[in-house]
């Protein structure tokens, strides 16, 4: 097992779809317990393994009624 710590994560979304759009804040600055250099966090339902720490971590996600979302995700040691 590794060392937990935790990580200040902030997720916005970028594009709908393929589309961009303006960024839409998910949430901005959340601790998320940290191990072995990952944080996983839950976005519209959807869990995401994060490297702790990053800087424009840009994934996609599948969400129902949404489509395909695309996440723009910033993580900062704490």
């Amino acid at each position: 097992m590794g060392v937990v710590s935790s990580c200040s994560v902030t997720v916005q979304i970028t594009a709908l779809d393929g589309i961009s759009i303006p960024p839409i804040t998910v949430f901005a600055d959340l601790d998320f317990p940290k191990a072995n250099g990952l944080v996983s966090i839950d976005v519209l339902g959807v869990s995401i393994e994060v490297p702790c720490p990053s800087i424009d971590f840009e994934t996609t996600i599948g969400v129902a009624g949404l489509g395909v979302v695309t996440l723009l995700i910033q993580a900062t040691d704490n």
